[in-house]
């Protein structure tokens, strides 16, 4: 049986795990997941991007953009990657270790994945305010369903939940908890520049490099400004579109996505979210300060317009089969203790309304428990395995990130 992700948008057969060879540095080391472990949640923050925890889906690659790039250049998105032991120096990569003065308001990024004891992903971020705010890229904590972030200056440990997200900027932004639950304090923050950069200044990437969990610095310089970029997995499927990006030739490798660009004064221009895989001119991009922050101050207001997800999404549960029909959504099995698992949901059941909706295909569920809140009690219309009707109640869910 094989189970298919929140989206149905990748191959559901994971690649066996093979460590980046010296030529494809930006291919993330992937994530061992087992059976059982994806669930379906609200589209609006579940979509599978980067390295969703898949096996084998770190690597992107460039399909089109506006400054004209090569179409086949790879792109490789630097947020999932497993921890290794060090950054291996066959990689020959252009990085050393951060400083002290570098590391401040610098975190790693560490999460588990979709309810699988052996999935997990690495990245980075930049701490925004002193009560625990953290920007990251919204790839490097997709289908969380725990976040531990290490304040690298000081080896702090918080868990985190998620304010908010913007899936098609790329943008997530976290609050750090201590173990009671509470907001942190007294944290260090970064400095920020809201300043237009201009080619040829001189930038540090600073951030969690292949996942090892020590932050590293990649210097370069800034090689052209206002890239867009149109992103796929590698299985030709496009995924996002990111516009006004910061191209940099540091050696910007898988795990630093969401850590600081950071210019020669040591303040945060930009936010990593893709590189190329090519081992002698490795290029990175970035998000804009300007851009990341507008959205953060959107999820601060609480304002869902447009493309922000704020707080937590709804969710039921449900595991996918492989082969769908055309009569609705055909179930492979529940996830322990969720409303559908709660709700009596089993194998081989075939989901045909939710909500009073009739639902055909999984894009289409989704799309309803999208319009739905945590809480919310809703009744799903279903056939069973042996062809009888059905009509359950469920109550929704927090779901993962």
């Amino acid at each position: 049986m094989t189970i298919e992700p929140p989206t149905g948008l990748v191959p559901p057969e994971p690649r066996p795990w093979s460590a980046p060879a010296p030529q494809q540095v930006m291919a993330a080391p992937p994530r061992r997941l087992g059976r059982g472990a994806l669930a379906l949640v609200a589209s609006g923050a579940a979509l599978l991007l980067v390295g969703s925890g898949l096996l084998g889906h770190g690597i992107w690659q460039l399909a089109d953009n506006a400054n004209s790039r090569s179409a086949d250049t790879d792109l490789g998105r630097p947020g999932h990657a497993l921890p290794l032991p060090q950054v291996a120096a066959d990689n020959d990569l252009d990085v050393t270790a951060a400083t002290a003065t570098e590391t401040v308001g610098v975190v790693t990024i560490l999460t588990d994945l979709y309810y699988d004891g052996n999935a997990q992903a690495a990245g980075s971020g930049s701490v925004l305010t002193s009560d625990g705010t953290v920007l990251t890229n919204n790839h490097v904590i997709e289908g969380s369903t725990s976040i531990e972030v290490t304040i690298e200056s000081t080896g702090a440990n918080y868990s985190a939940i998620v304010l908010g997200t913007d899936k098609t900027k790329d943008v997530a932004l976290l609050q750090l908890q201590d173990y009671r639950g509470d907001n942190v304090t007294g944290l260090d923050t970064v400095e920020l520049n809201y300043d237009e950069p201009e080619i040829g200044d001189e930038v540090r990437s600073i951030g969690n490099a292949l996942g090892t969990g020590d932050l590293v610095t990649a210097t370069g310089a800034i090689v052209a400004l206002g890239e867009s970029l149109s992103i796929s997995d590698g299985y030709g499927a496009e995924y996002e579109n990111l516009d006004n990006l910061i191209e940099v030739d540091a050696d910007v490798v898988s795990g630093d996505s969401g850590g600081p660009l950071v210019d020669d004064a040591g303040e945060v221009i930009g936010m990593v979210t893709a590189a190329s895989t090519a081992s002698d001119d490795i290029r990175g991009f970035a998000i804009t300060i300007a851009d990341a922050m507008d959205i953060v101050e959107q999820i601060l207001d609480g304002d869902e317009s447009g493309t922000v997800n704020v707080g937590p999404t709804a969710f039921i549960g449900v595991l996918l089969a492989e082969e769908q029909g055309p009569d609705g959504v055909t179930l492979s099995g529940t996830v322990d203790g969720t409303p559908a698992d709660k709700a009596g949901l089993a194998e081989g059941d075939t989901i045909t309304e939710f909500a009073g909706v009739p639902v055909f295909t999984v894009d289409e569920l989704k799309a309803e428990v999208a319009k739905h809140e945590p809480g919310d009690v809703v009744d799903i219309t279903l056939i069973d395995a042996d062809g009888n009707p059905q009509t359950l109640q469920l109550t929704l869910a927090e779901g993962p990130a």
